[in-house]
């Protein structure tokens, strides 16, 4: 059958419309939280940050995966769609990177048209649809934070335009012919967001969106009329988190949309929210509102959100045709055909699960271990962690050190009240075990230094240090740590005293009991001095002492050695003594240690002892109470006690008297209280 040239008649009847992640604001609607405050640029953290502001990124505490369910009340199926999946990592401290596929991003216009043509008995009827679909399939993003207060990050996403239409054509001979047509077009569009907290409670939000637009395959000329128009705009956000469990927001873009919205912490796992809508343009229209609700458990999280437009005019499903060629679609996040929703996030942080609340941004060592001195580090600081809390809350800090093989457990500090966004210099301490001891040779080990922050139990940050350990003989210089090398409890040093006494026990029997301390320290000191040999310390004698057990065992040392090992008889049998300590203003390299003992004698018998009171020196006792005690210099040992007594009190009398050494400062009297 022929037919006549026909009458073609193309009516545009409707455009159907399925939409999937649309907004008439300029911001995605694949996460619950977000879209129920609205303004979520200064707030946007993990893998939402990738449709916000990719600079929140550096919030994944490790692994973090991401999903969305929603439905489009509107619509008449009200069918469940999965609107995204996502994948994050933090590495390498301050960096982290994200990628999320988005099946539910999708948005298709469908336009139905009726083909038409007239003969003398019926009309001849052909349908055909145009589909025009627009999709955005996945997204990258990376982050980095520079420091405490600036994060800088960028996202891409990629989507795709494609055109299904049919062409047909009248040959000849009146027959009616079509062919089907795609076009297809895709491109990368780039966003460049930053972060910074500029005040401890105040966060400012910048993004540059869409700033590249990577064209890799156009359209054809004939299908550019529906080209996704996608426009370069710039957002900033305001965030305020000084009210205690609220946090507040705003965003205004250079398209004149606005948002406001806040979120109310009822709980640590459960949070209110609301945000409000707003565009700009012509006056202050109030375009949609939204609320929702969050919690959270162990390291799941779960958001619902609930959107509502104001004007529903085209968000039914079904727009006028004339409407959609003339306004077409500038992205998939800005266009007027969005419908009412109700989204479900889900969230998991996985691998180091907790948020990091305390940052270690450097330790410093205060001092080096001297085996012999180790014990003091329980009390007096080995160094000092610089911590900054980097959570918006108020955090209580607790700093651990440990040395491998050198200490039984790690030590912890008390917690140190740290503000939100401050930071804090905790002193921490070491309690080394008798392992420390068994080192000979000067070695630098690695010390570990942990930072707790209250709620959490884990460790936040880690920072390792390199600890100086000294050899067991080696000794800083300072008389004060002296002490630490006098072991009266060594058994060759009880054994040597109680064999020393035990043979003139009939001879101290009748001695006077107030010179009973002094006669016993005149024997020691002459047993003591008949084993050994004193050796001039060519080096210097603030590097190397010997344990008095040592000396013993060698038959001789240097004056710090003599003094130790006196020191160490005298304090085994009870008798108290101090260090006397010589650095001349003039000749500091003439310092010299020598030492004085308490005999018990009260200063009103003093002359029992002598009747010059330039040989003894009145001063008080460990129990507050005056005495007599007797300097003794230990280098002049080999001619015996009362030598090396007269030496030791001329010398005294002229430093710390005649000299006012005492007064001037550069001799100085430690008494020995012995910590073995």
């Amino acid at each position: 059958m022929k037919y006549p040239p026909p009458s073609r008649t193309l009516w545009a009847l409707t455009v159907i419309m399925m939409m999937y992640s649309l907004t008439t604001s300029s911001q995605s609607l694949k996460s619950a939280h977000a879209t129920s405050v609205a303004a979520y640029s200064t707030f946007a953290q993990g893998l939402s940050a990738l449709d916000w502001n990719p600079a929140g990124l550096v919030f994944i505490k490790d692994w973090q995966l991401d999903a969305s369910y929603f439905t489009t009340l509107n619509s008449s199926t009200r069918s469940v769609s999965l609107q995204h999946v996502a994948a994050g990592k933090r590495f390498l401290g301050e960096h982290a990177a994200g990628m999320q596929l988005t099946p539910g991003s999708e948005l298709e216009f469908v336009v139905p048209s009726t083909f038409v043509i007239q003969d003398s008995s019926n009309p001849v009827v052909s349908t055909y649809d145009k589909t025009i679909n627009y999709a955005e399939r996945y997204s990258l993003g990376y982050a980095v934070r520079l420091n405490d207060e600036l994060a800088l990050g960028f996202s891409a996403r990629f989507l795709e335009e494609k055109i299904t239409d049919t062409k047909y054509s009248v040959d000849t001979n009146s027959i009616i012919r079509s062919e089907a047509l795609d076009y297809e077009g895709n491109a990368w569009d780039v966003d460049i967001g930053m972060l910074w907290n500029v005040l401890p409670s105040w966060k400012i939000g910048l993004t540059a969106k869409n700033l590249f637009h990577l064209t890799e395959t156009q359209l054809p000329t004939d299908a550019e009329q529906y080209k996704l128009k996608t426009q370069k705009f710039l957002q900033f956000g305001l965030g305020y988190t000084g009210i205690k469990n609220i946090n507040v927001g705003f965003d205004v873009d250079t398209k004149k949309q606005m948002r406001f919205g806040g979120e109310l912490s009822l709980t640590d796992f459960l949070q209110l929210r609301g945000g409000m809508y707003f565009n700009t343009e012509d006056k202050l229209n109030s375009e949609a509102f939204a609320f929702g609700i969050g919690g959270s458990y162990q390291f799941v999280s779960a958001d619902v959100s609930y959107l509502r437009f104001t004007n529903q005019t085209n968000r039914q499903g079904i727009v006028d045709i004339n409407r959609f060629e003339e306004s077409g679609i500038e992205n998939l996040e800005i266009n007027p055909y969005t419908g009412d929703r109700l989204t479900l996030s889900l969230s998991a942080n996985l691998g180091k699960t907790h948020e990091q609340l305390a940052r270690i941004e450097y330790v410093e060592m205060m001092s080096d271990v001297f085996p012999s001195s180790s014990s003091v580090h329980a009390f007096r600081a080995i160094g000092k962690a610089r911590v900054r809390n980097v959570s918006s809350n108020p955090i209580n800090a607790k700093v651990s050190f440990y040395v491998n093989r050198l200490m039984d457990s790690p030590t912890e500090t008390s917690p140190q009240a740290i503000a939100a966004n401050d930071v804090l210099e905790i002193p921490f301490y070491a309690v080394f075990s008798e392992a420390v001891k068994a080192i000979s040779a000067l070695a630098i080990l690695d010390g570990e230094v942990f930072v707790t922050a209250s709620p959490v139990q884990e460790y936040d940050d880690s920072y390792q240090a390199r600890v100086l350990v000294h050899g067991r003989n080696d000794w800083n210089g300072d008389v004060t740590m002296l002490k630490y090398f006098i072991t009266p409890s060594d058994p060759a040093v009880v054994r040597l005293t109680r064999n020393i006494l035990s043979q003139a026990e009939a001879y101290l029997d009748t001695v006077h009991h107030e010179l009973q301390l002094l006669v016993k320290a005149k024997l020691l000191f002459n047993e003591f001095v008949s084993k050994l040999v004193y050796v001039n310390d060519p080096k210097s004698s603030q590097d190397y002492v010997q344990y008095p057990s040592e000396t013993l065992t060698l038959h001789g040392g240097d004056c710090d050695d003599m003094t130790v090992g006196y020191a160490t008889l005298l304090s085994s049998v009870g008798i108290a003594t101090a260090f006397v300590d010589v650095i001349p203003p003039e000749q500091p390299d003439n310092a010299h240690i020598y030492l004085m003992f308490d005999t018990g004698i009260v200063p009103s018998s003093s002359q029992l002892v002598s009747e010059n009171p330039k040989r003894f020196v009145i001063r008080k006792n460990e129990s507050g109470n005056e005495s007599v005690w007797i300097p003794i210099e230990t280098t002049v040992i080999r001619k015996g006690f009362d030598e090396a007594w007269r030496v030791g009190a001329e010398e005294f009398f002229r430093d710390a008297e005649l000299n006012a050494g005492l007064v001037k400062g550069w001799v100085r009297v430690v008494d020995v209280q012995t910590v073995q």
